[in-house]
């Protein structure tokens, strides 16, 4: 229990003294570096006992939300094609209609084979966590639960690329998303649940009166402290679930959409005009809500802002890097009727789309009218993320083989959970502009080439897993050779930024030594300057910077960001990159990168 325990007796007297004047006895909290835990009356938390009391509290959660958020968080879901899922009463693997009503499981897969457990009869002994939270799912009154460990066959992988691609589908279409965050394995159980133990919580009766206290341990803080936390896969279950139900040490913890209840917390009072029962103990609503950044789809940037997330969690096989946020990438969607903006992903990079056009605008605050987008545009924009600080380790085009270097997932390829480091997109989608002339070309493996925005009209038809790591781009493209900094003999960031001009800003992707002594920088767009926000005048420039490989082909090695640039209306785009860098030889050209 967090709090030493000094401190706990110094508050029980305290209280025993208001409680002998007949003082009412408000709510504390003591607060320790990593934990807050609250301490209240009986008639404002709740006791949880080490064995879960009542299931039903659980079911009332959720029947609340389908009676009262259809509009947040859906009534009627459904995957939208025929799922294989596990039938809870006989144990055995069936494939159900769109519309039936199914729940799915998140936890911690561990390290135990699956090899052996593709069958269609699941075994009579199963795992603790399995185990429960088939028996959760009976009791919550659904039949059907789908577990990928089970319902997805590891060795079809035309059906793993299928369910890959359709995630969003699986998750936003059961009612219930079960999620286990105790424990490191599938082993584990959920706690309070069949013999499943959860640290017990504080109790304390004050004085003669037989008053009880009662601590509340914020879920919040066991979930963050989970490894079921730090995983990349069940991110993206927790993002494309419409309801969780958490199983956490200490106590269940539920949320949807639109509201969250904690079984530490009673309904609010009938008299209370509080919409919220934490409020009624005095309690920040922030401090109780577990997850407070689920609304996928709210805005483009969102889909930057949950891959930054993602990037820090851990994946046990980097092949799973882009796969494991496909399924948020794929699902989103923005707009009303046939008329969407969509997503899609080429080796992780984000590519929006309209369904109905080629074109497609989204508002900015920061500009006068709507800035018209292309598919090619928004993947432009996708190529200029960040990482500081940069990798010790050297990128090889030779032994990176599952990532190009212009994807974000070949420097995850080399993540360190104790490396700290932040990825990021500096700049939004909306306030970006891309360069007019810039097109893309992909290639699969058989070598044909498909420019980006043809490619896009047909993803859904394409298998990706066909197309090569690597795209062709035409914009404008100037050369240069590396200087030493201020006789330095060390060719450096601050190098790289010299050779443009003192206070243009370089981000490398790896901090070793520029091998090749053969540069160039794409100008991809630019974006409305950071060092000016409110005069649109000025923009920032944004370039990506690339290293020769071979005669064929360069490397990206990361991004040059050239400040405050004064924009006249009458000079086109080469007079104003030839302000940017003087004496360039800026050429439009096709470079290949790998």
């Amino acid at each position: 229990m967090c709090g030493s325990s000094s401190r706990k007796k110094r508050i029980s007297s305290y209280w025993s003294s208001l409680e002998s004047q007949g003082t009412k006895l408000p709510c504390f909290a003591i607060l320790t570096s990593t934990k807050t835990v609250y301490f209240a009356q009986s008639s404002i938390l709740r006791s949880v006992p080490a064995k879960l009391r009542d299931i039903m509290l659980a079911k009332s959660w959720i029947l609340e939300c389908l009676q009262s958020h259809e509009g947040h968080c859906g009534q009627d879901g459904s995957s939208g094609f025929p799922l294989k899922v596990i039938d809870c009463a006989s144990r055995k693997l069936c494939e159900i209609a769109p519309g039936t009503p199914y729940v799915c499981l998140s936890y911690v897969w561990g390290n135990t084979s699956v090899a052996h457990e593709i069958s269609s009869t699941l075994s009579g002994c199963l795992p603790k966590t399995i185990e429960d939270s088939i028996w959760v799912t009976l009791q919550l009154g659904y039949s059907y639960i789908w577990i990928d460990r089970y319902c997805i066959d590891q060795q079809n992988d035309a059906e793993k690329h299928y369910l890959i691609m359709y995630m969003g589908a699986v998750y936003r279409g059961a009612k219930l998303t079960i999620i286990a965050a105790a424990g490191d394995s599938p082993h584990s159980g959920l706690p309070g649940i069949n013999g499943t133990p959860r640290r017990q919580q504080y109790s304390h009766t004050v004085g003669t009166s037989g008053q009880q206290i009662i601590g509340l341990e914020v879920p919040k803080q066991d979930i963050e402290d989970s490894v079921w936390n730090t995983r990349g896969w069940t991110f993206q279950e927790l993002v494309l679930s419409r309801r969780r139900l958490v199983f956490t040490r200490s106590q269940m913890y539920f949320q949807c959409n639109n509201m969250h209840r904690l079984e530490n917390l009673p309904p609010r009072h009938p008299a209370s005009s509080s919409p919220d029962p934490s409020m009624d103990a005095g309690i920040s609503h922030d401090n109780l809500i577990a997850f407070p950044n689920l609304n996928i789809g709210s805005t483009v940037q969102t889909i930057y802002r949950q891959i930054e997330e993602y990037y820090h969690r851990n994946l046990s096989f980097h092949e799973d890097i882009v796969k494991a946020v496909t399924g948020i990438i794929n699902s989103f969607e923005l707009g009303q009727g046939t008329d969407r903006i969509r997503a899609t992903q080429l080796f992780g990079l984000p590519i929006f789309y309209s369904q109905t056009s080629p074109t497609f605008c989204l508002p900015s605050e920061k500009k006068c009218s709507p800035t018209v987008f292309t598919p090619t545009s928004t993947f432009a924009h996708s190529l200029i993320w960040t990482i500081s600080p940069p990798f010790d380790t050297e990128y090889s085009v030779v032994t990176d083989t599952l990532f190009p270097s212009w994807s974000w997932a070949s420097c995850k390829n080399h993540y360190d959970p104790i490396y700290e480091c932040n990825f990021t997109w500096e700049t939004s989608l909306v306030d970006f502009s891309c360069e007019e002339s810039l097109q893309v070309w992909i290639n699969n493996e058989s070598g044909r080439s498909l420019e980006l925005d043809e490619y896009i009209k047909t993803w859904d038809q394409e298998d990706d897993r066909l197309l090569a790591p690597k795209i062709s781009i035409k914009s404008w493209v100037v050369l240069w050779n590396t200087e030493p900094y201020q006789n330095s003999s060390v060719h450096d960031d601050r190098a790289l930024t010299w050779s443009f001009k003192m206070g243009d800003d370089i981000m490398l992707d790896h901090s070793e030594t520029p091998p090749s002594d053969s540069l160039a920088a794409i100008y991809l767009g630019s974006n409305q300057s950071l060092g000016r926000p409110n005069d649109r005048e000025y923009k920032d420039a944004v370039l990506l910077v690339v290293e020769k490989v071979d005669d064929s082909t360069w490397r990206r090695i990361g991004v040059l960001r050239c400040p405050r640039k004064r924009v006249s209306h009458w000079e086109n785009t080469l007079a104003w990159l030839n302000r940017i860098k003087r004496e360039g030889d800026w050429k439009m050209r096709t470079l290949c990168l790998v």
